[in-house]
């Protein structure tokens, strides 16, 4: 049972990446945190206090982090992905239409959004509600997370083609009703994050808020459903429900436009 082991280089977030434990974002520390089976509530002192006694009695990786799937990966090994595929044009079904990826868990999530990038640019002149700038990448990673947990993720397909798994969805802005359109490749075989691309200004990496919203949208099925294709679509009918876009569809001669000017003017007025 040695041989299997997990390492820190085995499993996302695991690792400090600091010379100290204080220099890690919260993110960071909740996520070391669990990949050792310990808590990760309480406030920022609490998650310093309890990362520190962990390092000094040397607790070891949980076998479990991550239903047990990074485990399963080192006992059984997949071959790295040479390149990343085209998307498919064609093929697309209303999701979910086939199998997700056994392997595919919140540690890639992490890795993705976190480890992988050391900084998110974004352009200064954008007036995108959703810009990222953080060089954590702390942004991009809590602002999707809230932008699932609000239902903003919308109107999701996904299509399997070469050993790839490929899912798309709109994803509503934080504070509009505008939309942007995200896509995200996944291995087969793996289930890790090969490449995501959405249509905000900040998604230059690919990993935009957005694209962190789709793909919690897409953990929090296998969490429910599990990865196979349900049996059952009645708990499927209510799953990820939230805000829906306010359209109120009617002929145009019966639209009335309110004055602006007219309202402030009322607005000013001395009582």
């Amino acid at each position: 049972m040695a041989a299997n082991l997990l390492l820190e280089e085995d499993v996302p977030g695991s690792k400090f990446v600091h010379a100290s434990v204080e220099e890690h974002t919260n993110i960071q520390l909740k996520r070391w945190l669990k990949c050792r089976g310990l808590p990760t509530s309480g406030k920022r002192p609490d998650l310093i206090e309890r990362c520190q006694n962990a390092v000094n009695n040397n607790v070891k990786i949980d076998l479990k982090v991550d239903d047990g799937k990074w485990l399963n990966l080192k006992k059984n090994p997949t071959p790295a992905e040479s390149q990343v595929p085209y998307v498919p044009i064609q093929g697309w079904k209303k999701f979910p239409s086939v199998s997700i990826p056994k392997h595919f868990n919140h540690g890639y999530i992490y890795y993705y959004l976190v480890e992988s990038v050391a900084s998110v640019e974004c352009d200064s002149n954008s007036s995108d509600d959703d810009c990222e700038d953080d060089v954590h990448t702390s942004k991009p990673f809590t602002k999707g997370m809230n932008l699932f947990r609000s239902g903003h993720v919308k109107n999701i397909h996904d299509v399997s083609c070469k050993g790839h798994y490929f899912v798309k969805a709109s994803v509503l802005a934080s504070y509009s009703q505008h939309s942007y359109n995200c896509t995200v490749t996944l291995s087969e075989s793996s289930g890790s994050i090969l490449e995501g691309t959405c249509t905000c200004s900040a998604s230059g990496m690919g990993r935009c808020s957005h694209v962190a919203a789709l793909l919690f949208a897409l953990e929090d099925y296998t969490i429910e459903f599990g990865t196979d294709l349900p049996t059952c679509t009645d708990k499927l009918l209510q799953w990820n429900k939230g805000r829906r876009k306010k359209k109120n569809p009617e002929t145009i001669f019966n639209k009335e436009y309110k004055s602006m000017k007219k309202t402030l003017k009322r607005q000013k007025k001395p009582q």
